[in-house]
């Protein structure tokens, strides 16, 4: 089965960035805070035991510092994603109401 079910004339990928999430603290902190505030985190915390959860919480660190481009103490990230596009081929001939069965 086909993915996209209409022709298409051409698929656009563009990689493009969220603005910088801007927080008041460093990294360290950070993770602290997502621990406890942000759902899929703190979920994810909450099923480990505690050498898990110590080493998520190294490896977010070590995620969170290898992003941040702060200078100033604070954490500054930015999220990238792909932006996908696509042009539908043109139609050969233009429907027209009288052309549309209703079954």
């Amino acid at each position: 089965l086909p993915l996209i079910s209409v022709p298409l004339q051409a698929i656009f990928l563009e990689r493009q960035f969220y603005p910088k999430w801007r927080y008041p603290f460093a990294p360290a902190e950070l993770v602290e805070f997502f621990r406890q505030r942000f759902g899929p985190v703190k979920r994810a915390f909450d099923q480990q035991d505690e050498a898990g959860r110590q080493a998520l919480r190294a490896e977010l660190l070590v995620i969170f510092q290898a992003h941040n481009v702060a200078t100033d103490g604070t954490t500054q990230l930015r999220g990238e994603f792909l932006n996908v596009s696509a042009r539908r081929k043109p139609a050969l001939f233009k429907a027209r109401q009288t052309d549309i069965i209703y079954r």
